[in-house]
């Protein structure tokens, strides 16, 4: 029978603690952390600095809301904000969605069922979530850029109209591949309350060169995405 020696027994204790390292190591990689070898690691809490909402001109409002999208998930508070609030039904609905003819004609031609009459804070909710679950892994990015023929105008009193060029793009986590997945016109009319300027009023439009049923699925208009968010 072999016998080890002191100098063996060593190099051997030396190997095992390196494994025991390296498989701390690389299953704290993938599990944020090694307290032991057998003890469960405690997730890390989302990253990414937070988001500081700023809807003091429509300007501000349309840019939180872009971070908003950016953030996902953490960025519902941000993107809700930019809408008045109307949980009550005799306050009646605190924004009117005012969907393009032919994306509610479309719509209402594959449920076989009536689009809905007006929009209320938990419908937009429930459209925000169902949006940023089309593409769950990928990046987020918005714009909402002025056009042209609708230059803006100064606020008239407490109210300002935008008209916007939206698009949503949608990047794979390797970067690898890039898809418009939400695109089109938007006529806002805000409203301040308080030191807030709020969208009382989104009336949603087609982008012509794509069409009510584009050769891509994915570049629906808004309106389109929230009436589906509806099923």
């Amino acid at each position: 029978m072999a016998h080890l020696s002191p100098t063996g027994t060593g190099r051997r204790l030396r190997h095992l603690a390196l494994l025991a390292v390296s498989w701390c190591f690389m299953t704290g990689a993938f599990y944020s952390g090694c307290k032991g070898l057998f003890t469960p690691a405690i997730p890390e809490p989302p990253s990414g600095s937070p988001i500081v909402p700023d809807y003091r001109s429509p300007e501000a409002t349309l840019n939180t809301m872009k971070l908003g999208i950016a953030a996902k998930g953490l960025g519902a508070s941000a993107w809700l904000g930019a809408f008045p609030d109307s949980t009550r039904p005799e306050e009646g609905p605190a924004y009117h969605q005012i969907f393009d003819p032919f994306d509610l004609a479309s719509f209402e031609a594959a449920c076989q069922c009536d689009g809905p009459s007006d929009w209320r804070a938990g419908q937009e909710q429930n459209f925000y979530l169902a949006f940023i679950a089309v593409r769950p892994s990928d990046e987020y990015a918005a714009s909402f850029e002025v056009v042209e023929d609708h230059p803006d105008v100064d606020p008239v009193g407490d109210t300002a109209n935008r008209y916007r060029y939206y698009k949503v793009l949608a990047t794979a986590p390797d970067g690898n591949s890039r898809l418009v997945i939400a695109i089109g016109f938007a006529d806002l009319t805000f409203t301040k309350e308080g030191d807030r300027w709020l969208i009382t009023r989104w009336e949603d439009h087609v982008d012509p060169a794509i069409g009510v049923n584009p050769i891509d699925p994915y570049q629906l208009t808004l309106g389109r995405r929230r009436l589906e968010s509806t099923q």
